[in-house]
């Protein structure tokens, strides 16, 4: 049965996105790169299907666009310093949940340098109070720069992040040129631009070693959590009433190691975001052990429960370290 309120992520596209793409697919990848693209940031044109829509290039054409033109980059420039022609990043819109986009630099350093501060300034990491502009110098963020394969961040934090970075007098605190590279043109893009809060990406680079299906697949969850109020309010509501107050205390205790466990809005997406991952997935994240009890009966709410009445904006929830 196809559960089209979560896109059926874990029974749906399982056994779809993992294939290696066509011939055609990885071309069309590769033809929508232009010489503007060269150490730059771009939305392409083309959206991206994580459930193998037809006519769609999937995650990996994305990663394979980026990776040829750094790589072409590198070899064609061999006896200079490539620092700045290698560092591509590319987005592109996916197509199942309007407003996500997957953004895919070459370098996983270089993926941080973009995203974390932002993901601080959140305020869902482990110590770090909301709205917290962290020193570019901070050890704190030095160390996960090393450490996370993966970033979640929806619009609302970004721009509030980047208006307090731009108005900021402290030098330490101010925009490095990774951050500057995105806010001139991805921020400054006029599809972004009118999309005000209500857009939401997801990172991910090329050296990540993990499996790019099971990244998109447990990532967007997070979005479809902020951007979609009806799956919240069935989220929230199955958190309120089926879950009981010991497994509550348990999934806190096991998920405060990253994250601050007072967020209650940061426990509820994450507990989703693992539960509805992949059945391959879910066999070897945080709260595995929770599958038996949980998974099976969230589809099935998801699917028969009707939309709560009230419903509580979105407080969207960040991924700070690779699980």
């Amino acid at each position: 049965m196809i559960r089209s309120h979560s896109l059926n992520l874990s029974r749906k596209i399982a056994p779809v996105v993992g294939v290696c793409l066509s011939l055609c697919q990885a071309l069309l990848a590769v033809s929508i790169l232009s010489p503007s693209a060269f150490a730059r940031t771009i939305i392409d044109d083309t959206k991206i299907s994580i459930a193998g829509d037809s006519g769609y290039p999937g995650p990996e054409s994305l990663r394979s666009s980026v990776s040829s033109t750094s790589v072409g980059n590198i070899f064609d420039h061999m006896n200079s310093n490539t620092d700045t022609l290698s560092k591509n990043t590319e987005c592109a819109e996916i197509l199942e949940v309007p407003g996500t986009f997957l953004c895919i630099p070459m370098y996983q350093m270089q993926m941080n340098e973009i995203f974390l501060r932002p993901a601080f300034y959140w305020g869902t990491q482990k110590g770090f109070p909301k709205k917290t502009l962290v020193s570019n110098q901070n050890l704190t963020l030095k160390n996960y720069q090393k450490l996370t394969q993966r970033n979640n961040l929806p619009g609302n934090i970004i721009n509030e992040f980047y208006k307090a970075a731009l108005a900021t007098k402290d030098p330490s605190k101010k925009l490095i040129d990774a951050e500057m590279e995105f806010y001139k043109h991805f921020l400054q893009d006029p599809r972004i631009k009118a999309l005000g809060d209500h857009f939401y990406v997801i990172a991910v680079s090329v050296q990540n070693t993990g499996d790019y299906h099971e990244t998109v697949n447990h990532e967007i969850h997070h979005a479809k959590y902020y951007l979609e109020s009806d799956f919240k309010a069935k989220i929230d509501q199955f958190w309120k009433e089926q879950i009981s107050d010991s497994d509550k205390r348990d999934i806190r205790d096991t998920l405060g190691v990253a994250y601050n466990s007072a967020d209650e809005n940061a426990m509820i997406d994450e507990f989703q975001a693992y539960m509805l991952e992949s059945d391959s997935g879910i066999k070897r994240n945080w709260l595995t052990s929770y599958s038996s009890l949980y998974r099976e009966p969230l589809l099935n709410y998801l699917e028969a429960t009707p939309v709560p009445t009230a419903t509580a904006s979105p407080t969207p929830t960040q991924e700070p370290v690779s699980k």
